[in-house]
């Protein structure tokens, strides 16, 4: 092989070199740009599947808001209480702006009255007296327990509560419970309390308060 040729195969070489070179560089720096797409589109979708996480809602574990009639309509326990409300025609009242402060008898109250009693009180004929006694079992205004015991104690021991009918009921104190005692004497407990509503509060009572 003479020197030209060695010179041409020498150029030819260096030639393929330098296009090897480039090649490699040229793949080395695709692969570096895939490799930052590729970071960049990571970081991206990290951002994404951060900025895609919705705050976790907390849970409401509030009893839902609902004035003292409807609590009462949907409490199990006071269904012979609720009757009586729309009998005498106090529903569209105790769903009122109030407050109110509804002593609640619960059907334990009602079932321990003389069948003699309920029979001529459900008398069509004494409507009136019927939802007497039932607006005896609501007081104007938000009393809590806590309320009714202050009174209480700030009274010399019983606190005398105006209630609807006009007439008052007296709340005394037996151990740490507040005690009703109606104008006849009967008693009744409250024997849960403080149930807050819209319009006022439910404190649901063992028997049922008389006016007379």
């Amino acid at each position: 092989m003479n020197s030209k040729t060695n010179a041409i195969t020498k150029q030819f070489t260096m030639a393929l070199a330098l296009v090897g070179c480039i090649s490699i560089g040229f793949a080395q720096n695709n692969n570096v740009i895939s490799t930052a797409k590729t970071s960049q589109k990571n970081v991206v979708s990290a951002n994404v599947d951060r900025t895609s996480l919705s705050p976790i809602e907390e849970k409401n574990t509030k009893a839902k808001e609902t004035t003292v009639f409807a609590y009462l309509n949907n409490s199990e326990d006071h269904s012979f209480l609720v009757r009586v409300i729309k009998l005498v025609g106090l529903e569209e009242t105790l769903q009122g702006k109030g407050p109110f402060t509804v002593f609640a008898p619960n059907n334990a109250a009602f079932n321990a009255l003389p069948e003699e009693t309920l029979e001529t009180l459900f008398d069509a004929e004494n409507r009136e007296a019927l939802k007497e006694i039932l607006s005896y079992h609501v007081m104007p205004g938000n009393q809590g327990v806590n309320e009714l015991t202050r009174a209480v104690n700030g009274n010399g021991g019983e606190a005398r509560l105006k209630t609807l009918s006009g007439t008052t009921l007296t709340a005394t104190l037996q151990g740490d419970k507040i005690v009703l005692v109606g104008a006849n004497g009967a008693k009744s407990t409250i024997i849960s309390g403080d149930k807050t509503q819209t319009n006022g509060m439910v404190h649901t009572i063992n028997a049922v308060a008389m006016p007379n």
